[in-house]
């Protein structure tokens, strides 16, 4: 029977006291990328800045916080509440085996109209993590658009855009899950939702590329994430 739990544990001591410091590596012997430099903790090596939605020209006032709906209009934007919200829920962090995001989504709060309140929104967390060995993590790019401060001045915009993809067939499709094993690579995720590529939106993609590929290399050279040893195999 196959143990999903099998897992290695090696306890460092520091300091000349025994019971000063103790810390806990977490090796998973089957997924070594899984592996946790601390036991009860993962490191975040690095926080980038997240891109900021902004509303086009056309947008000359918030909606009215007791009607949301408002913001359907097209020169209303979403209730400023909402906003600041939505905003403070964001971040991208680049951890010790994985990089994480939070892309929250905006729903209607629990209510008498048909298990809805269409009069209040509230925000949904939308987390991601993608590990370094992940399938999906065999390119990066960025997909920031042509002249993107000009059109987000006038169209609106979430910030400069990186793609992260396995395209297939000679990079006319992408993978995908479910009934279908690839899809176009002109399909919106919004669409399909089973395509296999992510879009992240961050303040600077450059800098994000950087970070992001630098992290990843460092990891894959560290025998720690990316190597069974053979008294991990006897374990």
């Amino acid at each position: 029977m196959l143990n999903l739990n099998d897992k290695a544990t090696t306890r460092k001591v520091s300091g000349s006291n025994v019971t000063s410091t103790n810390t806990i590596n977490v090796k998973n012997i089957h997924r070594p990328i899984m592996s946790r430099e601390n036991e009860y903790g993962i490191k975040i090596l690095k926080a980038l800045k997240p891109g900021v939605a902004v509303s086009g020209y056309c947008v000359c006032c918030f909606a009215p916080s007791f009607c949301p709906l408002c913001s359907l209009c097209p020169c209303c934007a979403e209730a400023e509440y909402i906003i600041l919200k939505r905003e403070s829920s964001k971040y991208f962090h680049i951890r010790e085996n994985s990089i994480e995001w939070n892309e929250p989504r905006i729903i209607m709060k629990e209510g008498n109209c048909f298990g809805v309140d269409p009069c209040f929104y509230d925000v949904q967390d939308n987390v991601h993590v993608l590990y370094f060995d992940d399938p999906i993590f065999d390119r990066l790019n960025d997909k920031t658009r042509f002249c993107n401060e000009c059109r987000t001045c006038i169209f609106g915009g979430n910030g400069e855009r990186i793609q992260v993809d396995a395209p297939c067939c000679f990079h006319l499709c992408q993978r995908a899950s479910g009934p279908l094993p690839f899809l176009p690579t002109c399909c919106p995720s919004s669409f399909c939702p089973g395509i296999l590529k992510y879009e992240i939106y961050l303040e600077d993609a450059q800098n994000g590329l950087y970070e992001i590929s630098t992290a990843r290399k460092k990891i894959t050279k560290n025998n720690f994430y990316n190597k069974q040893t053979v008294d991990d195999v006897n374990k």
